[in-house]
């Protein structure tokens, strides 16, 4: 008779755990969408809001390579810390290093050196060699000011340019209205 009793306080102690584990597996940051989808906000609590911008893209028509870069950064007050920056190259050659990648939109530039090699991957028929850097937010927020950006990505004797598409210049152009506009 006692062990029918102790039945229904275990599989309540078993589905109590149940939801407890679950609980543990869905929590998940608060995140806005922003921008037609290009940007996401996190609250990032006493210091202020976290930014990620998803990749834009740019072309080189010579060599059929893509580069990719995203934007991740913190925002409170003032426009005085770094962004973390990462690209990726993709094409049929695999990077392993690079010296630098220069950014020029109209009168403003920046200079990503000190570029660190995250890792490289077959993608389908191309490769795609992943880094990170580090730049001051300010610099970053001025290259938004237009929308017509060069990217010129150096490695030893080696520069290869990039284009912005048509889309990746409205992309700019929202970025610069609905974010940085905030700043």
């Amino acid at each position: 008779m006692e062990k029918y009793a102790m039945r229904p306080v275990k599989a309540m102690i078993i589905l109590f755990i149940g939801f407890a584990i679950q609980g543990c597996f869905s929590i998940k940051p608060a995140t806005e969408r922003s921008a037609g989808g290009l940007f996401e906000t996190f609250y990032a609590g006493d210091k202020g809001t976290q930014y990620f911008i998803k990749p834009l893209s740019f072309r080189n028509r010579d060599k059929g390579k893509e580069l990719n870069i995203d934007f991740t950064f913190r925002y409170k007050d003032t426009a005085n810390d770094s962004v973390i920056i990462n690209y990726s190259v993709l094409g049929e050659d695999i990077y392993r290093s690079m010296d630098s990648l220069k950014i020029n939109s109209n009168n403003a530039q920046v200079v990503l050196e000190n570029t660190d090699h995250m890792f490289s991957r077959k993608k389908r028929e191309d490769f795609e060699s992943r880094f990170t850097t580090k730049e001051m937010l300010s610099n970053i927020k001025n290259l938004f000011d237009h929308d017509d950006w060069e990217l010129i990505l150096y490695k030893q004797d080696i520069s290869i340019n990039f284009e912005t598409p048509r889309r990746t210049k409205r992309k700019i152009r929202e970025l610069e209205n609905n974010l940085f506009v905030l700043f």
